[in-house]
């Protein structure tokens, strides 16, 4: 390159991607790195944003990338391995530009070697991946908070809320507490409380079912360092999916964690929220949770949001962001949440390793009010997610708003935007009146 900016590996940049680079530096003077969409045999790779937990989990996926010398950090003898490593460790500002600079006959990640003498993770889903190993100490410290009506799942006697008590009884260690949080609307029998499961029963108070406040209740009287949020719908199978979610709480640059929720067919539900033009959206629904490899939906990577049906955070870091938002009784209080804990400066990721089945509203009415809309733009306006790339092929299908994620392929293989940081901005956007979203929560 020159004597300010130094290209990682041996790739040879396409013609104008020089200029690019110097351009997107130029115009982010607070940016240490940069790095591109790729082009492998004849088929565009549609890089996300930087995220640190992704290239921990698969380290390579942002090769080759540019970096300045006059970083503090930087070492011409490092490989780009370790380079990209340190970029993560670091938390230095990286940008992606959205455009193809370089092709290449086989991704440059595929090469690489991941050392094993890293304690705090294991192999991952596939070949050239990791994921970090469970954390016993932070799900032992965890207080559960489920809100409750106490509601049976159509054709079964058993209460949703008494199936959800069952499958936590299988955690090992046990969590510090569980409490359900109930109100007026409340149905049924008391919760059966299975063997050595410490449960408490919390009264919400008089009124409508609410979450946020329901949460809320749990938050001021719970006694863990830890905190999950968890819809009484949910279910476990295995007995390491709430360590798996706590591992990256050791992280102190990660204030908020999310699961991967799947239908009871084992299609996704959830695995991470993308926004795109004011509406939230959950990517790669009714995939099977392995043919989201392509787009890194199989490995914990940061998102602009996660699911409240299954959230884990800090005590202490939920009590400053002031908990939920009693402006949002039934929808976008998760959201808002995320966001909330972004603007302190904590990263908000999902680990897909953590999977639990979802009946999805089966316990609640998915509808989205139309004034908890409106408030939630009047707030947040159109926020804009930076791991949601630009070329990604938009159906904009009125008959089904939220198929808008499901088709994450480029419409044009060729665009190019300008680069992007990995900070979750937003803009006002003006509400739509009497045309609420549906999404799912």
């Amino acid at each position: 390159m020159d004597d300010a900016i130094h290209l990682s590996g041996d790739a040879q940049l396409d013609r104008g991607g020089r200029e690019a680079i110097h351009a997107a530096f130029a115009h982010h003077p607070e940016a240490i790195a940069l790095y591109w969409d790729i082009v492998v045999g004849d088929q565009r790779q549609a890089r996300p944003a930087w995220s640190p937990t992704r290239v921990q989990s698969e380290p390579g996926v942002t090769l080759p990338l540019a970096v300045r010398k006059s970083w503090a950090e930087f070492d011409p003898s490092m490989t780009p391995l370790e380079l990209e490593h340190r970029l993560a460790e670091t938390g230095a500002q990286v940008l992606h530009l959205p455009a193809v600079l370089t092709h290449h006959s086989q991704a440059p990640s595929s090469t690489v070697e991941i050392s094993s003498n890293d304690p705090r993770f294991e192999a991952g889903p596939r070949p050239g991946t990791r994921r970090r190993k469970p954390s016993t100490k932070g799900q032992a410290s965890t207080s559960i908070i489920i809100p409750s009506a106490g509601q049976t799942q159509s054709g079964s006697e058993v209460s949703m809320l008494d199936r959800c008590l069952e499958t936590l009884a299988l955690l090992d260690p046990k969590p510090k507490e569980v409490i359900v949080v109930v109100g007026d609307e409340y149905r049924g029998d008391p919760p059966q409380q299975p063997a050595n499961l410490p449960l408490r029963i919390l009264p919400r108070g008089p009124g409508t079912f609410d979450f946020s406040r329901a949460v809320n209740c749990g938050l001021l009287a719970c006694r863990g360092e830890l905190v999950l949020m968890l819809n009484d719908d949910i279910e476990a199978e295995t007995p390491d999916w709430l360590g798996r979610m706590a591992a990256h709480l050791d992280d102190p640059t990660v204030g908020v964690v999310g699961a991967a929720l799947l239908y009871p067919d084992r299609t996704v539900q959830h695995v991470g929220v993308v926004f795109d033009d004011a509406r939230s959206y959950h990517p790669f629904r009714n995939y099977k949770l392995a043919d989201t490899a392509s787009f890194g939906g199989d490995v914990a990577r940061d998102t602009v949001s996660v699911t409240g049906a299954c959230l884990l955070a800090r005590r202490r870091d939920l009590l400053a962001a002031g908990g939920l938002s009693l402006e949002y009784p039934f929808s976008y209080g998760d959201i808002d949440l995320c966001l909330k804990m972004q603007r302190l400066g904590l990263r908000v990721v999902v680990e897909p390793a953590a999977v639990l089945i979802h009946h999805e509203s089966a316990s609640r009415d998915p509808s989205i009010r139309p004034w908890e809309w409106d408030r939630f733009i009047h707030r947040w306006g159109d926020v804009v997610d930076p791991w949601y790339h630009p070329a990604y092929w938009r159906p904009n299908d009125p008959e089904s708003i939220s198929r808008n994620a499901d088709h994450l392929h480029p419409v044009d293989p060729g665009g190019s935007w300008p680069a992007r940081s990995a900070t979750v901005q937003s803009r006002m956007h003006q509400s739509q009146i009497g045309f609420p979203p549906r999404i799912h929560p």
